[in-house]
């Protein structure tokens, strides 16, 4: 249909032409026409890349006037791409079995390496696993980020014991970083952590990123990681549990995997 449309469109055009209407008119015409498909450009943004094979066609129909008529030309496809990538539906979810193999592949994408990802895999199996803490970030089908919560002890100078939870690791797929689906993911995760029972939380990571969300230097509570201290930050939001957790926390076994 809107093929035929488009048919008639640019027979009035060669009419007109021929009648030596005002180029001006003819302009406005497809001004209208520019208009209505940018509209229809952004509603078709989230669907899948083969509807702008269409466009493509209508440019060729109307190719005598593509000064006029740009919808498909090379901005048009990067402003699509960037309106998809805004308008991304990204689904937070707990990890299920179907996910493993993908959470085994992200994490080696996101890092380069096998050394995460089989820390992923030791943590699921060993006694530090809570379950309901490894979080996928789930899109069209696909999971393009993960985040790990497991358990870790403090021990504290007087040989006492705390179990606390520990953010280690967290990945997004290379081609998916800087769309908000870290973030997505540790306010998530913080948040199901304190309804099961973790309300303090450590992770050695970015201290441009972490405190964000509220995490904090964690030397400064008197809390100390084995791996050193420079980038080891705590989160909680009870102040009085911060101050008795002072000690050194200890990782278990799987974390050696990352030496």
């Amino acid at each position: 249909m809107v093929y035929v449309i488009i048919y008639h469109i640019t027979k009035i055009v060669k009419i007109t032409d021929k009648y030596s209407l005002k180029l001006q008119k003819i302009e406005i015409i497809f001004y209208i026409i520019y208009i209505i498909f940018k509209i229809i450009f952004v509603i078709c943004a989230t669907l899948p890349i083969n509807i702008l094979t269409f466009f493509t066609h209508c440019r060729m129909i109307l190719s005598p006037y593509q000064s006029i008529f740009i919808i498909a030309d090379k901005k048009a496809y990067a402003t699509i791409e960037k309106t998809r990538r805004s308008v991304m539906i990204v689904l937070i979810r707990p990890e299920e079995t179907r996910d493993i193999s993908q959470i085994y592949k992200l994490n080696e994408a996101a890092f380069g390496r096998l050394a995460e990802a089989e820390l992923v895999d030791a943590l699921r199996k060993s006694d530090a696993n809570i379950e309901g803490l490894s979080i996928v970030a789930e899109v069209n089908g696909y999971i393009h980020g993960h985040i790990l919560f497991s358990k870790v002890d403090i021990v504290r100078e007087d040989k006492s014991v705390i179990s606390v939870a520990s953010l280690a690791p967290m990945a997004v797929l290379p081609e998916s970083q800087n769309m908000g689906i870290g973030s997505k993911l540790v306010r998530y995760g913080l948040e199901t952590c304190e309804l099961m029972g973790y309300p303090l939380v450590v992770v050695l990571g970015h201290t441009r990123f972490y405190p964000r969300f509220g995490f904090m230097p964690a030397v400064a509570w008197g809390i100390n990681c084995p791996y050193g201290n420079e980038s080891f930050m705590v989160y909680s939001r009870d102040t009085g549990l911060l101050q008795s957790a002072a000690g050194t926390v200890k990782y278990p076994k799987p974390f050696s995997l990352l030496n």
